[in-house]
C-alpha cells in the first residue's frame, strides 16, 4: 500500500547509538509556608491543595540549563506582570528558574548563560515567593517563610524528587509512538517548526519547537502542538492533521536514516541544506537526506543505580 524498502548501503550507520541522558527531577513543589502546590493549570501560576493525580502540580527540572517546566513543554515564565508557564525557549532569561536544594529557594538564574549552579547565597536575586496573596517574585530572603519550598516526588514518604529520563517526563506515552529531536546528518541540525514553517536551526534540547513524535502506523511526524510535517505548497510547513493528505504521510526508515513520502513522481525524500528543507528524488548515499530520531538532552557517563531512573528508549 504505497511503502517502499529503501535497502541499507554498506558503510552508512545501521541505527545511531542510545544516549544515556543526565536524568530530570520530576516531583511537586510545596511552599512550607502554606502547604500547598505550585499549580501551572491556567498559564498564570497559581497555589492548589496538592494532589497526587493532579497533572498540574507535576514539575520537571532539567538539569543544563536549569528550568522548571511542565510535561506539556512549558517554562516557569515571569516576563510578564504574573509568573505563568509559557513556551519554553532556551535562550529567555525570564525563565531561567531553579530550585535550589541547599536552601529551599526557588530561584531565578540571572548568570549570562543560565548554567551555573545555583549558589547557596543569593545575593541580589529574585526568588518565588508564595502567601495568601498568591504566587509572586520577591528579592531573595533567606528569613523569609513566603520563599521557603520542598521539591519531591509523589511516592509516600518522599524527601526529594523522582529522577527521570527527559523524554519519558516530556514525551506523551503513547503506544507506537517514538519521541524526540529529529537531527539532520549533513547539518547536525534540529528539524523545527517554528510559527509554521518548518526549517533545521541549531539544535537546542530546551526549545519545545524542536520535539517531533512519530507514529510507524498513522506515517506521520507530529509537533507537539499537533500540528503534522507537511510537504504541499512552497514551503514544507506544519499544518492541521489530516489522516488522508498523503503530503502529510511520512515513512522514517530507521535503517537508511531516510524520511521519505509517495508521490506521483515517485517516492520523495525529506532533504536540509544549510538555507532550505525540500523533498528530493531519494538517494541513501547523501548526507543531507539522512537523519536520526532521538536525544539531545546532555549526556551523562555515569547515572547511579540508586537513582531509580526510568529509562525510555527514543532511539532507532
Amino acid at each position: 500500500g504505497g511503502r517502499v524498502t529503501l535497502r541499507h548501503q554498506e558503510g552508512m550507520p545501521v541505527e545511531p547509538p542510545k544516549e544515556a541522558t543526565e536524568p530530570f527531577e520530576v516531583g511537586k513543589l510545596v511552599s512550607k509556608h502554606t502547604g500547598r502546590c505550585l499549580d501551572w493549570g491556567d498559564v498564570i501560576v497559581t497555589q492548589s491543595k496538592c494532589n497526587a493525580t493532579v497533572k498540574e502540580h507535576r514539575w520537571g527540572q532539567s538539569p543544563r540549563p536549569r528550568r522548571l517546566m511542565t510535561s506539556d513543554f512549558r517554562c516557569l515564565d515571569t516576563s510578564g506582570k504574573f509568573p505563568h508557564v509559557w513556551q519554553c525557549n532556551g535562550g529567555a532569561a525570564k525563565q531561567r528558574w531553579g530550585f535550589d536544594d541547599k536552601t529551599g529557594h526557588i530561584v531565578l538564574d540571572s548568570s549570562s548563560t543560565g548554567q551555573r549552579r545555583l549558589a547557596s547565597a543569593h545575593v541580589e536575586e529574585t526568588c518565588l515567593a508564595c502567601d495568601d496573596a498568591g504566587i509572586t517574585t520577591e528579592p531573595c530572603d533567606p528569613a523569609a517563610p513566603s520563599q521557603q519550598w520542598e521539591f519531591r516526588g509523589f511516592e509516600a514518604g518522599a524527601t526529594g524528587p523522582s529522577k527521570v529520563d527527559p523524554l519519558a517526563y516530556l514525551a506523551p506515552t503513547i503506544p507506537g509512538w517514538k519521541a524526540g529531536h529529529v537531527v539532520n546528518d549533513h547539518t547536525q541540525r534540529c528539524l523545527d517548526w517554528g510559527a509554521t514553517i518548518a526549517s533545521t536551526v541549531p539544535c537546542d534540547s530546551l526549545r519545545g519547537q524542536q520535539i517531533w513524535m512519530y507514529s510507524e502506523h498513522k506515517r506521520v511526524l507530529q509537533s507537539r502542538n499537533l500540528t503534522c510535517l507537511d510537504s504541499s505548497g512552497k514551503y514544507i510547513h506544519v499544518w492541521k492533521c489530516h489522516d488522508d493528505k498523503q503530503t502529510q504521510q511520512w515513512d522514517f526508515a530507521t535503517d537508511t536514516g531516510l524520511i521519505y513520502q509517495a508521490t506521483v513522481d515517485g517516492f520523495r525524500c525529506l532533504e536540509a541544506n544549510s538555507t532550505a528543507l525540500f523533498v528530493e528524488t531519494c538517494n541513501p548515499g547523501k548526507k543531507m537526506q539522512r537523519w536520526r530520531l532521538g536525544s539531545i538532552f546532555p549526556s551523562s557517563q555515569a547515572v547511579s543505580s540508586k537513582d531509580k531512573v526510568v529509562v525510555m528508549a527514543v532511539t532507532g
